[in-house]
């Protein structure tokens, strides 16, 4: 055999078996990252008795790691947010739980790492709006609500604020056979310099109620809802829905 052939034949032999070890040990560090999530949206829901909080309801959020696949030793599970991190050892479990007490829309990195300190992430978006209800019994001077729309995140504001307010004046009957009377007031939407954004005044008679709804689109700065007792002695029930609504832009579930 010509030598030149010969040595020319080794070359090409061995260049094809280091080839097929170098695409071999790229694929063994490879990790397959898969994580299922139901939701990836919740509201936060406070309530208020006479202006004082009675009770929160925050939103939890599951991510299951469990059909995360590898050729290596998988270590760790992990979810990275703005403020804190989750990590959990994925020989005791594959699902971490995520507890939102405050609104936004949120970014979160989901990663999984194995014994050769390989890793692999995932980006994905949730969204936390919140709504309070609000119930004062029995006043004629009732408190104002404080809206607090900006984000502990500094992320993306809220896309508008829904309000919807019921305000009852009780029926009243005395021992002497006489009635409640009609009450004058004035719904409000102030900012934090004090100027009415919006505002309805109504007349409620004795027995009867009366609503407002309306959307506010300014969300960049703190605001209250506010009632003004116009007019009229009886006192007044009054509750209210508020609620901080972000644009659907969260990652959609996959399971």
């Amino acid at each position: 055999m010509n030598k030149s052939i010969f040595f020319l034949s080794i070359i090409i032999v061995i260049s094809s078996s280091f080839s097929g070890c170098t695409f071999s040990d790229s694929e063994s560090d490879s990790i397959e990252l898969n994580v299922n999530f139901v939701k990836t949206n919740g509201t936060i829901l406070k309530s208020f008795t006479d202006g004082e909080l009675s009770s929160i309801e925050n939103v939890v959020l599951n991510f299951d790691f469990s059909k995360t696949e590898s050729p290596n030793t998988l270590t760790t599970f992990g979810i990275e947010m703005y403020d804190r991190e989750y990590i959990i050892d994925s020989e005791l479990s594959s699902t971490i739980s995520i507890e939102f007490s405050n609104h936004g829309l949120f970014h979160l990195n989901l990663f999984a790492t194995d014994i050769n300190e390989n890793s692999e992430n995932l980006s994905i978006y949730v969204r936390i709006e919140q709504t309070v209800h609000w119930i004062e019994s029995n006043t004629n001077n009732p408190e104002s609500l404080k809206i607090e729309p900006i984000p502990i995140n500094s992320g993306k504001f809220p896309e508008m604020i829904e309000v919807f307010s019921k305000v009852e004046n009780p029926s009243i009957i005395s021992d002497f056979g006489g009635g409640g009377q009609s009450v004058e007031f004035t719904w409000q939407i102030i900012d934090k310099v004090d100027d009415v954004c919006q505002k309805k005044t109504s007349v409620v008679e004795d027995g009867e109620f009366d609503e407002w709804e309306t959307i506010h689109f300014n969300t960049f700065d703190d605001h209250e809802l506010a009632i003004t007792y116009d007019d009229g002695q009886d006192n007044i029930n009054v509750e209210h829905y508020v609620s901080l609504i972000y644009p659907n832009e969260e990652t959609k579930p996959n399971s």
